[in-house]
């Protein structure tokens, strides 16, 4: 009786997520963000010459390598619907469906009472609203990479599973490429805090290995190019060292990104050219280097304002983050509109959240507490990722939320337990 009770409310907890997702996506409507117009763009580009995202047509013409997977789920959505609201549709039901994988990721890593601490905090969490209006590729990454993580963490000696969850990793690494860090960190938890099961971490890695494989033969055998993700990384890197380097090496036409006869090359060729001048600037200029990786970090976590863009009534500004940008926050303060009210209201969780999850590691150390090991280890992994070879942006804390909410989550069974065992009735 119970139980039913729990998956009762369960589901009306996350039905009533969805309702909100999909009035939300039907109220504000698409919302054109720069990166979404341009995976729109360029899907419309490829269904033109009747063939997926990257053409091999236009690897000479193409700058870099965009998001793979999200640029063909928005040329599929087009060819088959001439339109992307099926799509944003699905990843709506994606959105929704990972809160529940993170719930029963919870309920796999801790318990049930916590796994609904963690749905709670996830559903009344601003950000979370409004994120699939548009084509970014945020949403399905999450949902690949957390349904490859149950997978991995939900079934002990189903290796197949095992195997089938590292194929889930490498697809959310084909809408964005950053599965590595979610890899490595299970890999890790497993050697080193599961009872060194090298089974698994091994298993995950060869499903991984497996779909990586799947998606580069395909494009090799349509471009001659062995294309499994995006490959932009370098480039990105290699301008935002060179925009904030004090002591500028000279390029041609002072512009590291300038290349002499580039339109003899393709975009993979000009990318290899970029690598090697990233690295050789890293070498040549390590203090410079060093000296970056704190404003990378600051500029990831300080804000946390982007997707609340997709709660604005008006979105044709040229430039929709003004209006809820920190300086506007600042300068407004206190007689905000009312999305710069949803948005300072979203910042003070955001923040929460942050101190929260400090508290909640600093109790892990102290108590040895393994279990908070495996998001502990997402997003350090995942900030060492950022600091080392990305640049700093607030859109590039998302991914980790999830896992930041499921430690504090457990910090808050942790020290009010007795109070929630005296409600388990709701919870079980």
């Amino acid at each position: 009786m119970n139980m039913l009770k729990c998956n009762k409310t369960l589901f009306y907890i996350i039905l009533g997520f969805f309702a909100l997702q999909i009035i939300i996506l039907f109220s504000f409507g698409y919302t054109p963000y720069p990166d979404s117009d341009g995976y729109i763009l360029l899907a419309q580009h490829s269904l033109k010459l009747g063939q997926p995202y990257p053409s091999i047509s236009d690897l000479k013409e193409l700058k870099f390598i965009w998001n793979v997977g999200a640029i063909n789920a928005v040329e599929l959505s087009l060819y088959i619907f001439n339109s992307i609201i099926p799509l944003l549709i699905i990843y709506t039901i994606m959105k929704v469906a990972t809160a529940f994988i993170l719930y029963k990721i919870a309920e796999t890593l801790f318990n049930k009472k916590v796994a609904f601490i963690n749905l709670i905090l996830y559903i009344i969490y601003p950000a979370n609203y409004g994120e699939s209006t548009s084509t970014l590729s945020e949403v399905p990454f999450l949902f690949f990479i957390t349904l490859g993580i149950l997978l991995a963490l939900k079934y002990k000696n189903k290796y197949e599973l095992v195997i089938l969850g590292g194929c889930m990793m490498a697809i959310a690494n084909w809408f964005r490429p950053l599965a590595i860090v979610f890899l490595l960190s299970m890999s890790i938890y497993y050697v080193i805090i599961k009872y060194r099961d090298y089974n698994k971490s091994l298993y995950l890695c060869i499903g991984y290995l497996l779909m990586i494989g799947i998606i580069g033969s395909i494009s090799y055998q349509r471009t001659g190019h062995f294309i499994y993700q995006a490959r932009t990384g370098w480039q990105n890197l290699m301008q935002y060292s060179w925009d904030h380097n004090e002591n500028k090496k000279v390029y041609s036409h002072r512009n590291p990104m300038y290349i002499e006869n580039s339109n003899n090359m393709d975009c993979l060729k000009r990318d290899s050219i970029w690598k090697e001048r990233c690295l050789n600037w890293i070498i040549d200029n390590p203090k410079e280097y060093l000296k970056q990786i704190p404003s990378k970090i600051f500029y990831t976590y300080i804000s946390d304002n982007v997707n609340m863009c997709a709660l604005m009534k008006d979105k044709n500004k040229k430039y929709m983050y003004g209006e809820i940008s920190m300086v506007s926050l600042k300068t407004n303060f206190p007689y905000y509109t009312s999305i710069q009210l949803l948005t300072f209201i979203n910042l003070l969780y955001y923040y929460t959240l942050i101190i929260a999850f400090i508290v909640s590691c600093i109790n892990m150390i102290k108590h040895k507490d393994k279990k908070v090991f495996m998001p502990l280890l997402i997003l350090t992994l995942g900030t060492m990722s950022i600091a080392l070879v990305a640049h700093g942006e607030a859109r590039f804390h998302n991914p980790y939320m999830p896992f930041i909410i499921l430690a504090v989550a457990h910090y808050i069974y942790i020290k009010f337990e007795n109070k929630i065992n005296s409600v388990s009735t709701f919870f079980e």
